[in-house]
């Protein structure tokens, strides 16, 4: 939920999303495995302490959910309602982003960023959504372009900065010759001697990066590929 890109395939319809999930050591999470929600079939990573997730997919449709807003805010006693349990139901719904949150009530919703990805008609929708504790803000992106975000909780402006330069980097040049393989290796190497801001990150407070979700999108499936680096296990599920 904390660091997430997006890149396109480059001469064929598709993406590749990946997240990292920086989370208190101890927190458990349920592998992905396939739910009936809000009336719809979708896929997870389930909190197992309350229940939401970061990331979830359905059969033509993706979102993916950062904590924070544009800069680092203050956890209120009336953040009640799981930001994961908004996602859920964003995803679920058969409305556009923008019908979805004009009637969705955020007020006791901590700050949020949650990428959709929404497949249709041999097209695909590239959508920022930020919750800033007071409006929603809605961006329509170019799906034809690459993108990093980094969770404003946990990453100051000078490290989201910093690591926007390390994914400027990584994909200069012909990203057309990209797999999914080097970029899970962008998002579970070292880019600095800094661990407490690197993409595999560890703090003394116990928040260390937990794992790594890797969606793919290709050949009109959607795949998850979910690494547990707790437990060093994998887990895959498709749409």
């Amino acid at each position: 939920m904390c660091t997430v890109t997006y890149i396109p395939y480059k001469g064929k319809m598709g993406f590749i999303l990946t997240s990292n999930r920086d989370e208190h050591k101890f927190r458990e999470t349920i592998p992905p495995q396939l739910y009936t929600e809000y009336g719809a079939e979708i896929g997870y990573p389930k909190d197992k302490r309350k229940g939401g997730s970061w990331i979830a997919m359905k059969k033509g449709k993706l979102c993916c959910l950062l904590n924070g807003a544009y800069e680092k805010h203050i956890k209120e006693e009336y953040h009640t309602r799981s930001r994961g349990d908004v996602l859920k139901k964003l995803l679920a719904s058969v409305n556009s982003v923008d019908t979805f949150f004009k009637s969705e009530d955020l007020t006791n919703v901590e700050p949020f960023t949650i990428i959709t990805c929404d497949i249709k008609d041999q097209h695909i929708s590239l959508t920022e959504s930020v919750w800033d504790g007071g409006s929603i803000n809605i961006r329509d992106l170019n799906s034809d372009n690459s993108y990093i975000w980094s969770s404003t909780t946990l990453y100051d402006k000078h490290y989201r900065a910093e690591r926007r330069k390390w994914f400027s980097d990584f994909i200069d040049g012909d990203i057309s010759e990209i797999t999914k393989e080097d970029i899970f290796n962008f998002h579970s190497h070292t880019h600095t001697d800094d661990i407490n801001h690197n993409l595999i990150m560890e703090r003394e407070s116990g928040v260390k990066t937990v794992s790594i979700t890797q969606v793919e999108y290709s050949d009109n499936e959607l795949q998850m590929c979910y690494t547990d680096l707790i437990h060093d296990k994998k887990y895959n599920i498709k749409l």
